[in-house]
């Protein structure tokens, strides 16, 4: 069906009048509104039955009181969707206002944003990821070489310039659907003839859009390798909210490679999503043909069946597990005998004896482990010397509960002895940590020459793995402002500060943190019960597991919250051993156990054992 095409006012200054709520069935467009589908910034979105089609229909419309480019923008994506006529291509049905607010008319998908689709799986298969990536290519070869007249003026070819998860639709029946064109422009207008602002979505813009230079065909295949990345990873390839550190990474071209996380995906789908993601505009996949026929030719290689088969089944398929993939980081096998060398020297100079057991206990998964100590004898003495040992007769690590002369457990802060520097600085660079400028420096030149890298925080995540908290408290006093402030840097820090025993500083420092992490959120628990704070801890265990943990897997994550909120109940009836008091506790541990029901030797689950027959003994005695 055509668009028809009216008319419209888009001059911002009218009555401002609120929007419907989408419960009331109010004539809009062709129709009447059923619901609200969504409403951003700059319109709402709802859903219409059209009785004489009898079908429903989406009326996007603009919010009241936009400011004049907003309008501009609405009116851009009238004239430019309404040209587009494609298959994987939200079609456009007409425009029209309602109470002098403008909207678009158009189709209804039956199906969800991608943006969904990941946030509810995770890492998804590779031929997912193909199936997605070709519809979308053959939406963008269509709109790059579409003829098109706006303003009077005629242009070939119309770049997107928003292209990113949230406005991909995929529909129930299999077909991917490109839509909001409220920024896109014609190929070969300037950058600055139109609104002049950065336009798009932070995390998915192209270099070229950030330094405001010439935009061609190929900025819209960058943001696609980003999809695609985020497809089969599930992490944002640029999670970086603030837009200084987003531009660093980006002219750096800074971001986790595929290859350190756990994934089976061909080196051919691989070696074309970096090629989409360029810096260099001129290294980038020439264009969306070419593109599409490099996925269409991997694709077949994964499976049999049409993308829209692919898509249609993982769609009725619904639930599944999420799968979160955690980047790994690979152990330099071409500096192990320099590591060995290096590694001998620490381990001889270590006499701090054995460290209290670090809090945060991350999964083989997340980070990697120090190579075998069975076939290293210099590793192994670092090793048996480093790493944190068990804490005697199954009692909770440092700092949470200890036993006091009267048998009973209370919770007390780690106590200040544990605050001071550990000998292993010292034996690394003849310095205390922190005396002198020159000190760090040493110590960080020292590593990378271990490591043969220069990336501290690359060393930091490698010494965080061997819980060699001393050194890794130590690199943090060389890293650059810019480093010291990223998202990565504070999670490994108040690490370090846990796992090292240092209460008093992890306190100090999660108190002048502001990043929303549900690893922080964890440790602000840990410092609650500490406390004796018990509402505090609970409050925080329930933001942990509701808030992106970018560092951690949700499995390491949920059984860390679950033990620390066990402690926490247990610490509630120690104060008030009541009837409700007892069942809390027991439930607080019963459901850890379960969540380890597959290892049955881990230390939390002896501790579980221990905690359910202490309190059953303790309850029963009245």
């Amino acid at each position: 069906m055509k668009p028809v095409m009216q008319s419209v006012d888009l001059t911002p200054n009218r009555p401002l009048v609120p929007l419907p709520d989408g419960s009331r069935r109010i004539p809009l467009g062709s129709g009447e509104i059923t619901r609200c589908i969504g409403h951003g910034g700059m319109a709402a979105v709802y859903e219409i039955w059209n009785s004489q089609l009898e079908m429903y229909r989406a009326v996007k419309i603009i919010n009241p009181g936009s400011d004049e480019i907003v309008h501009e923008r609405f009116q851009t994506e009238i004239k430019i969707s309404a040209k587009l006529k494609h298959p994987n291509i939200v079609e456009i049905y007409g425009v029209g206002e309602w109470n002098k607010l403008p909207y678009i008319e158009m189709e209804k998908i039956d199906g969800v944003g991608l943006d969904e689709v990941i946030a509810k799986h995770g890492a998804l298969p590779a031929a997912i990821c193909t199936a997605v990536g070709i519809q979308i290519c053959r939406a963008l070869n269509y709109a790059h070489n579409q003829d098109c007249t706006i303003y009077g003026k005629s242009y070939h070819g119309v770049i997107h310039r928003d292209l990113k998860p949230a406005n991909i639709m995929i529909g129930e029946n299999g077909t991917v659907k490109l839509m909001d064109f409220g920024i896109a422009r014609p190929a070969d207008v300037s950058f600055h003839t139109m609104d002049g602002l950065v336009a798009g979505t932070l995390q998915y813009l192209a270099p070229e859009q950030i330094e405001r230079k010439k935009l061609d065909m190929r900025t819209d295949l960058y943001a696609l390798g980003l999809v695609m990345y985020e497809i089969v990873t599930g992490a944002i390839t640029f999670p970086q909210t603030s837009f200084a550190n987003l531009v660093t990474c980006k002219t750096k071209n800074k971001f986790i490679p595929m290859e350190a996380f756990r994934i089976a995906i061909p080196r051919r789908l691989q070696h074309v999503i970096y090629k989409c993601m360029q810096f260099d505009i001129r290294n980038r996949v020439a264009d969306a043909a070419h593109l599409l026929k490099d996925l269409e030719s991997i694709h077949k290689t994964i499976t049999h069946k049409t993308p829209e088969e692919i898509l249609a089944k993982m769609m009725a398929d619904g639930g599944g597990k999420k799968v979160v993939l955690v980047a790994r980081k690979r152990f330099p096998w071409k500096t192990t005998c320099v590591g060995c060398l290096a590694a001998a020297g620490v381990a001889a100079g270590l006499h701090f004896g054995v460290l209290k057991k670090v809090h945060f206990q991350t999964s083989n998964a997340a980070i990697p482990a120090p190579p075998a100590p069975d076939s290293n004898p210099a590793a192994k003495s670092l090793v048996s010397a480093i790493v944190a040992s068990p804490v005697p007769n199954g009692s909770a690590p440092s700092g949470v509960f200890k036993k006091g002369q009267s048998g009973k457990r209370s919770a007390v802060p780690p106590s200040k002895e544990s605050e001071k520097p550990k000998d292993a600085v010292v034996a690394l660079t003849g310095q205390k940590p922190g005396l002198t400028s020159r000190g760090p420096a040493t110590v960080a030149d020292s590593m990378k020459n271990l490591y043969g890298a220069a990336d501290l925080l690359d060393i930091i995540e490698k010494e965080s793995a061997k819980k060699n908290w001393p050194i890794v408290l130590s690199l943090f006093d060389a890293l650059s402002p810019d480093q010291a402030r990223s998202d990565q840097a504070i999670v490994f820090k108040i690490r370090a500060l846990d796992g090292a025993g240092m209460g008093a500083g992890l306190d100090e420092f999660l108190r002048q943190t502001t990043l929303n992490d549900g690893e922080i959120h964890l440790a602000k628990a840990k410092v609650c019960l500490h406390k004796g704070d018990y509402s505090g801890c609970r409050k925080c265990l329930d933001k942990s597991l509701n808030t992106a943990h970018p560092f951690i897997e949700y499995s390491v994550l949920k059984r860390e919250v679950l033990y620390c909120m066990a402690l926490c109940v247990t610490a509630q009836f120690e104060a008030n051993p009541t009837e409700p008091a007892y069942k809390e506790a027991l439930d607080a541990w019963w459901q850890l156990r379960s969540v380890l029901h597959s290892d049955p030797g881990h230390e939390y689950n002896k501790k579980a054992a221990e905690e359910l027959q202490r309190i059953g003994k303790k309850m029963q005695k009245g």
